[in-house]
């Protein structure tokens, strides 16, 4: 069944790149850190429109992985968690964020952050779904910005 996972991967993959090359033209409108975190937040909220990332998930929870495919797994979902890091390392440079912050922890702790809410899929409207991304991002500043 290997060659069947990694079609799987293939098309998982091609997902990711379509989604962080529609993010890569979307953050062109956003000026700030913290917009920035709102609008990839937003994103990733919209991905949710997307019937594929369900097929995803419920893949990759029921099959028996092979070590080469959960490698090729790991290494697409890491591609979004990048772009998280690229919004966190940019906010260090331009000390918009205290630069004893690692980027790649935070890029850690804000995509728990919404991979948490994604469970809310099939209990809260798509409405509800975004102002509580939005309300997350909000808490996650909080944190993070200087006082």
């Amino acid at each position: 069944m290997v060659t069947g996972q990694f079609r799987e991967i293939e098309l998982i993959d091609k997902d990711t790149e379509d989604w962080l090359a529609s993010w890569r033209e979307k953050e062109i409108q956003y000026t700030s850190f913290a917009e920035k975190l709102y609008g990839i937040a937003a994103h990733y909220a919209e991905d949710f429109h997307n019937p594929l990332q369900k097929v995803i998930e419920e893949y990759m929870i029921g099959q028996p992985l092979k070590t080469d495919f959960l490698n090729q797994a790991l290494a697409t979902i890491k591609k979004k968690r990048k772009a998280f890091e690229k919004i966190f390392q940019d906010a260090i440079e331009m000390k918009e964020i205290d630069e004893t912050n690692c980027a790649e922890d935070l890029s850690y702790l804000f995509s728990g952050f919404l991979d948490g809410l994604s469970t809310l899929y099939f209990e809260k409207s798509q409405e509800e779904r975004n102002q509580l991304y939005r309300q997350a991002v909000t808490y996650f500043l909080k944190g993070v910005l200087p006082r």
